[in-house]
Formats: structure tokens, sequence, C-alpha cells
């Protein structure tokens, strides 16, 4: 089974969990795609995806809207470019006091003395245009910025086993008031 990208698992905070949604300009002049559940980093003052080995990022893409050439707003689970939209702004779910689950690489060993505590980069696989979700997995220890804290408490799901499943949280987030450029 391939990734599911990043989900929202619950808060590290006492506070009511929101999801810590925020809304950022997508450029639709755009044609990369952007999957719910990929990184997302800033860059001219719009979001778009996070490159393989970013150590930091702004957020996870949660979806977007934007006006449509006929003037209809439209809502998606995903960006997938294309012309003549306007307005366009993605949800973006900031990390701070977020933890996500993602799943572990395949063919990469997670242990709890390797991996908890550790930094590990995010591998980029192509997301699913069919379904909007994406198919972003966790890598091995490293410069990264994820950070494992646990094995999420599901049936069948242990250290040593071919792609986890794992709760993160951000290493780095950068910080909305600044620009990825």
């Amino acid at each position: 089974m391939s990734g599911f990208g990043l989900r929202l698992s619950r808060s590290q905070g006492m506070e009511g969990f929101t999801g810590n949604l925020n809304g950022f300009a997508i450029d639709p002049s755009n044609s990369n795609a952007i999957f719910t559940g990929d990184p997302v980093v800033l860059n001219a003052g719009a979001i778009e995806a996070a490159s393989d080995g970013a150590t930091a990022i702004l957020g996870v893409f949660m979806g977007c809207r934007y006006t449509d050439s006929g003037g209809d707003v439209v809502f998606k689970n995903h960006w997938d470019g294309g012309s003549n939209r306007s307005d366009a702004v993605a949800s973006i779910a900031l990390p701070v006091a977020s933890m996500f689950w993602i799943k572990g690489e395949e063919g990469v060993d997670f242990q709890p003395a390797t991996s908890i505590g550790a930094a590990h980069p995010f591998v980029i696989n192509a997301g699913s245009p069919q379904y909007g979700d994406s198919r972003v997995t966790l890598g091995a220890a490293g410069a990264g910025a994820l950070v494992v804290h646990r094995l999420v408490d599901m049936p069948n799901n242990k250290w040593g086993t071919d792609g986890p499943l794992l709760e993160v949280s951000c290493n780095l987030q950068l910080g909305t008031f600044s620009d990825a450029s």
C-alpha cells in the first residue's frame, strides 16, 4: 500500500483541537499538483508543494477554493493548476502543536531506538489525481522536517514491519511571516 500523506491526528496541547487551518494564496499560474496531505512551503507569497529534502515546511495542504472562468467558486481536495482561475486560496493545517499520522516508507526499518525523537525527511511520491490525496511517506532518520513521537496504536501496526503508521510533529515550521524564497 502506498502512503497517504500527512493526516491530522491530534493536538499536543490542552486546548480544543481545530486543525489549525489557515488560508494562503496559491499562484493561479502554478501548474504543479498539490494533494491533500502534501507538505507545503511559501514561495514569493504563495504556497507550493514542498520538495524532497525540505527541512522546514509551512504546513500541510488540506484543500483549496478558486473562482473559475465562469465566475463560479470551486472547492477541491487538490490543486491541479489550470488557466482562467482567480482568487485561489489553499486551506493549510499549520503544524504548531499539531500531530500528524504518516506511513513509513516501505523498505525502511523503523525501530523505537532509532526513530523516536529523530528527525526524518518526507518522501514525495506522486499523488492521486483521481482521489486528490497525497502519497507522501516518511523516510529513514536523517535531516528532515518531521519528528517521530510514537507508533500509531492500531491492530497489526508494529515496529520493524514494512510501512508502519507513525505519529509525527513538525521539526521546524517556516514562520508564516516569512517566505521560503
